[in-house]
């Protein structure tokens, strides 16, 4: 029989006995839970800036492929013009 690993990022408790605990911590502990909290992103920010990054670099890339088209397009265009 296989055993399964538990999941660690699966929390067995409800979230009020989870702020109970933080509750019961030392002040400086439950200020850097709470500097955490209020400052690092949540996962779906990380995936939306991720998305977001990615977007950029493809319309970078085509910015620069259209520039190189026009260029080529407006040089043609001097050319047959003489």
């Amino acid at each position: 029989m296989k055993l399964r690993r538990p999941n660690p990022f699966y929390f067995a408790i409800s979230k009020d006995e989870l702020h109970r605990r933080i509750n019961n911590l030392p002040r400086w502990a439950r200020a850097y839970i709470h500097e955490l909290h209020s400052t690092v992103p949540s996962a779906g920010d990380v995936q939306t800036m991720a998305d977001l990054r990615d977007q950029v670099r493809g319309l970078s890339r085509l910015v620069v492929e259209l520039q190189g088209e026009l260029k080529r397009k407006s040089g043609r265009a001097k050319k047959s013009s003489r």
